[in-house]
């Protein structure tokens, strides 16, 4: 059974699916915003926002021009799943106080097990760097390539 405990906003998912896509397209040169959008199934609008952050933070580089877009700033293995999510949602705050402002005796252990969840989520984001992704997503794609062996 599975627990939704750990959620990232939707800003930071969209971003990592860009970032991904412009993995996945590697050498390709500059990609244009509806290009990533599109393949992604990304709002324009709000991959344009989130680009120009991403190009704030040092994760993307844009080129003007015709033939301009965004491409990744540094190689995808330098670039963590942790460091998207932190650069993005570091305005984030969670509460640990209970609803009625009161703690019962229940917050302290579920407020202990919370901390170490999340710390081996975001132990798990700092280790996933796009190039993993790219490597699952080709795994992925191979396992869906049709055979017509006779």
């Amino acid at each position: 059974m599975s627990y939704p405990y750990f959620q990232i906003s939707k800003k930071s998912g969209y971003a990592i699916r860009g970032l991904l896509e412009l993995a996945l397209r590697g050498d390709e040169g500059p990609v244009n915003v509806r290009t990533l959008a599109k393949a992604q199934d990304i709002p324009i609008r709000f991959l344009e926002i989130i680009l120009n952050e991403l190009k704030q933070g040092g994760f993307v580089l844009s080129v003007r021009g015709k033939a301009g877009g965004y491409q990744l700033a540094r190689v995808a293995e330098d670039i963590t799943v942790g460091q998207i999510v932190q650069f993005l949602d570091r305005n984030m705050r969670t509460s640990d106080a209970a609803a009625d402002g009161l703690p019962h005796h229940g917050d302290f252990v579920l407020s202990s097990m919370m901390k170490k969840i999340n710390r081996a989520v975001s132990d798990v984001c700092d280790e996933t760097s796009l190039k993993d992704m790219v490597a699952e997503v080709m795994k992925n794609q191979s396992a869906f390539v049709s055979s017509y062996i006779i």
